[in-house]
């Protein structure tokens, strides 16, 4: 695995457009019915530089996508602790994987496995992170309920503060995660 410190992504604008357009699938506007993925993809370039950065971060290669199904023999990932635990996010260009200590604990591409911690633990680890921005990178795994929605606008926006976008664009990207993390 190669580990990228967070603070080499925290900032990096073209992270943030790859990260919230594959790791958040159900996210959406219901209102404008449209998917946070196509949203980034109309408002943004995504192409030549951050299309270039992403591969690199990504590793992807067509040898990758065809002979390993999308999964980097060495990806790249970025590790942190909270309490004992480790947390490890791969980033594949098929796939983002999620682990907890060595057990793989989600996933957002073809064996899409996420709504996996209750919104009550999520916000338990988000508290006992030094950075809370670093808890973004398990917010897919999120499952809210319809009680927890006002908690979870408040603390998702809250964790959104240091992404590289106006905070008008961070209140959008809040709430369509949130309507990709409501059971």
């Amino acid at each position: 695995m190669k580990i990228v410190p967070f603070d080499e992504i925290r900032h990096n604008r073209y992270f943030w457009l790859y990260f919230l357009s594959v790791c958040f699938p159900l996210a959406m506007d219901e209102e404008e019915d449209i998917a946070l993925a196509d949203y980034i993809y109309e408002n943004y370039d995504c192409t030549h530089e951050a299309a270039e950065w992403t591969d690199k971060f990504v590793q992807f290669s067509e040898e990758v996508m065809r002979e390993r199904g999308g999964y980097a023999e060495n990806p790249t990932a970025v590790q942190f602790r909270i309490d004992s635990e480790v947390f490890t996010v791969q980033f594949h260009p098929g796939d983002t994987v999620f682990f907890r200590g060595t057990k793989m604990v989600g996933s957002t591409g073809g064996d899409y496995q996420v709504h996996k911690l209750i919104f009550e633990g999520f916000r338990f680890y988000a508290a006992q992170l030094a950075d809370p921005g670093i808890a973004v990178l398990l917010l897919p795994l999120v499952a809210v309920s319809e009680e927890q929605t006002d908690a979870a606008r408040e603390l998702i926006g809250r964790l959104l503060a240091d992404a590289p976008f106006p905070q008008e664009e961070r209140d959008v990207f809040a709430k369509m995660i949130l309507t990709g993390l409501l059971e």
